[in-house]
């Protein structure tokens, strides 16, 4: 957890924050988005660079007689095996790990879904693809980082659960919409002022 806390802000979040900033000192002032918006695009930078210090930079190596990567693409029956399995044998430690790992894996792409409707302008079923593709993409990548000696478990049920979670955060973001909670002019867009549809 400590590797992964200090390459979010010096290897990840860092970097892309400069690099954001040089792209806004470059952008002509009638395309540069307003203040608040800024922030936000900042705030969504560094879920972005959470993420990836979360699920793709490995956390810990394989032990030497460990040669076969983790990884599970059945969906749903081998979650629930697994489940089955750590109830049965009154495992408090495994139970409290799969409840942690189907929780965590949804609530970490609710702001996914927000962020995809603010700031990319979105609409549900797009959204929707684009969070399936991203959360696949990520599994790639630790599927691809598992055989170089990385310990990442690849579960396509990580997929349909990030999945939910952006359509939960999709759906939260048009409540407060409907709410009037949210009260931007616009699209928190990194070059335009335009109005949501």
């Amino acid at each position: 957890m400590y590797q992964q806390l200090m390459m979010f802000f010096t290897g990840l979040f860092l970097p892309a924050l400069l690099l954001y900033i040089l792209y806004l000192k470059n952008t002509p002032d009638v395309r540069r988005p307003a203040r608040t918006r800024i922030y936000l695009n900042v705030v969504f930078i560094g879920y972005l660079c959470a993420v990836i210090a979360l699920t793709i930079i490995p956390s810990e190596r394989f032990s030497l007689n460990r040669t076969i990567p983790l990884k599970n693409f059945i969906p749903v029956l081998n979650t629930y095996k697994r489940y089955a399995m750590v109830t049965y044998f009154e495992n408090y430690q495994g139970i409290k790990n799969f409840w942690q790992n189907f929780i965590g894996n949804i609530f970490l792409f609710i702001p996914m879904g927000v962020f995809l409707k603010l700031v990319l302008r979105l609409r549900f079923k797009n959204a929707l693809i684009t969070a399936f593709a991203v959360s696949v993409f990520i599994e790639l990548i630790q599927y691809t980082f598992s055989f170089f000696g990385y310990y990442r478990y690849v579960d396509v049920d990580d997929v349909i659960l990030n999945t939910i979670g952006a359509a939960i955060g999709f759906g939260l973001w048009r409540i407060c919409r409907s709410m009037r909670l949210f009260r931007l002019n616009g699209p928190v867009s990194f070059a335009t002022n335009s109005r949501l549809p």
